[in-house]
Parts: C-alpha cells; sequence; structure tokens
C-alpha cells in the first residue's frame, strides 16, 4: 500500500508498522504552512538554517518525522532537506553527489529507521532455528540436516581476520549439511522490507555482498552449489551468480568461504534469492555430503567494507 504526507511526498516503503501507518494519517488533518512563527528565532537568536539542520540531525528519525517535522514551516524544510540527510551521513552513508539528488526525505528516514546498511539480511544462516525461513526445495536421501557442530570437518571460523567474533555465525557453531540425493534449499529477500526502497536500489544500486561458507567432511567427497539471483518486481533475473565446486582431497575438512560482489547492476532490483545445496559423492547413507554456513547478503553504502576472511574457494 502506498501513503502520502501532507506535503505529498511519497513513502517509499510499502510494508510499515502499523503505528507509524496510522500516524502518518494523522498527520493529514495538519498544516505546517498554517504556523507563521519563525522556526528560526530560538531564545532571542536567530539560528541559521543550517545550524539548525546540525542540532536537529541529532534527534532520532522517528521523532524528526512525526514530531519536529509539524513545529512550522520552516522546521518541516530543514527536517526533509537538511536533518535527515546529515544524520544518515554521520550513520556512515556516504553517497556521491548525483546519487543524493536523486534520495527523498523518505528515502533517508527508512534507512535510518530500518538500519539495513552493512548488516546481514540472510535469516537463520546456521540452522539455528533449524530450517526456519528456508523454503526446501529438494530434501532428498536422509533430507537436510543441522549439525550443532561439524562432523567430520573442523569448526566454524570462531574469529575473523582482526581477533574478533564473527560476524557470520554470531556465536554459532552449527551448520547445514546434505545427504546422498540432492538437498537444496532458498531464501527470498525483500529488500523493501528492510527499509531499501526503490528509489535508493534504482539511483544508488549499492554493492551487494554475498558470502558463504562451505566444508567437506574428510572422509566423504561432495559436491556444493551456490546460486544467488537479483530479481525484479516480477521476479525476473536481473543479475546472476553460480558458484559449483567439486571437493577435492585437499579442500576437505576445511571452511572455505565463497564471496561475490553485484555492482552497477541496474535499476529494477527488489529482491535477492539465496539458493544452496549439496550432495555427498559416494552415496553413504546418512549426513556425509557438503556442509555449509555462516550465509550472508548484505547491501553496503562505500564505507560499509567487508573484509573477506579467505579467497574464493
Amino acid at each position: 500500500m502506498k501513503r502520502c504526507d501532507v506535503m505529498g511526498n511519497l513513502l517509499s516503503l510499502d510494508v510499515a508498522p502499523d503505528n507509524e501507518h496510522n500516524k502518518m494519517e494523522q498527520t493529514e488533518e495538519y498544516d505546517p504552512d498554517s504556523d507563521i512563527g519563525n522556526g528560526l528565532i530560538l531564545s532571542h537568536y536567530h539560528l541559521p538554517e543550517e545550524v539548525l539542520g546540525h542540532i536537529l540531525s541529532f534527534v532520532d528519525e522517528k521523532s524528526l518525522v512525526f514530531n519536529c517535522r509539524f513545529v512550522c514551516r520552516i522546521w518541516r524544510d530543514v527536517v526533509q532537506q537538511r536533518a535527515l540527510k546529515d544524520r544518515a551521513e554521520r550513520l556512515h552513508l556516504a553517497l556521491k553527489p548525483h546519487q543524493a539528488l536523486k534520495l527523498q526525505w523518505s528515502d533517508y528516514y527508512w534507512l535510518l529507521r530500518k538500519k539495513p546498511l552493512g548488516r546481514n539480511l540472510l535469516k537463520n544462516n546456521c540452522g539455528k532455528n533449524a530450517k526456519k525461513h528456508w523454503t526446501i526445495i529438494s530434501n532428498g536421501g536422509d533430507g537436510w540436516r543441522v549439525e550443532k557442530t561439524p562432523c567430520g570437518a573442523e569448526g566454524l571460523p570462531p574469529t575473523n581476520s582482526k581477533g574478533e567474533a564473527h560476524p557470520d555465525f554470531m556465536g554459532h557453531s552449527s551448520c547445514f549439511v546434505t545427504s546422498f540425493y540432492s538437498c537444496s534449499k532458498e531464501q527470498i529477500i525483500n529488500l523493501r522490507e528492510h527499509g531499501l526502497t526503490n528509489n535508493f536500489m534504482d539511483h544508488v544500486q549499492p554493492p551487494i555482498h554475498i558470502s558463504e561458507w562451505t566444508a567437506c567432511r574428510f572422509d566423504c567427497g561432495s559436491i556444493y552449489e551456490l546460486d544467488v539471483t537479483l530479481l525484479d518486481e516480477k521476479r525476473q533475473v536481473l543479475g546472476n551468480f553460480q558458484y559449483r565446486e567439486n571437493f577435492s582431497e585437499k579442500l576437505r575438512e576445511k571452511w572455505y568461504q565463497v564471496t561475490h560482489i553485484f555492482q552497477d547492476y541496474g535499476p529494477g532490483v527488489r529482491y535477492v534469492k539465496f539458493y544452496h545445496g549439496g550432495v555427498d559423492q559416494q552415496f553413504w547413507k546418512g549426513h556425509y555430503g557438503s556442509k555449509m554456513s555462516g550465509g550472508s547478503v548484505r547491501v553496503c553504502s562505500s564505507l560499509h567494507t567487508i573484509s573477506w576472511d579467505s579467497p574464493d574457494v
């Protein structure tokens, strides 16, 4: 559902909490243009708009949009033209000048409200919640299984290259494991639900970082597949990355990270489909197929750089 505020600005995110929609509807009863007070006069001192915008940028985005914007006409303009943008930039949103010109205040609001940049948008990436959030495509052999700790392979990397707790695993040690017939599943990420508006995706086209860790048992060969697709509103393909690993002897037991970055993919991206799967190569009953964990989909600005911990396998 599309909703507009009193000034006719399109709120680009179609899905928002009900209480926020209700407040947006209520603002239609108030016209800030009717306030003739000068919002730049504070305690008898005149503040330049730049200074007022800087001050207001330290106010949380919800208060800016639903309260400060309706103090008077000047505050409305300052919030929409300066404060939200300044707040977003201070919280690591880096845009090129031509990109910033294309964004509306509502784009900044949802980026601040949902905080999607640099955050992993893939849910339950280690199997900590069994198969929740995943759609099973194939469940061959003895089907998908979650191992609390990897069997027949090394444990998940506990820290990244900086010695910090690894962000891909969030302290979890579990992984998905496949069987002797094909096992595959997928997860489709709706970017708008995470605060990445259509306008932001079309004009900024931020880098989309893809990653997943995979391993093979020491005693049984396996095959691993990763297929990540960028989709438009009608689920048509706009970009694709495919990876397939037929584990050799030298790759067994260790965990390897598969990575890819989508860039300059053009307008229209609305969804990211993350598909992975695998099978063992020796047809052993049980769960001797490829293992995977720590999958991630991160939409980043230029200041949200990702440091990969191992080269692509």
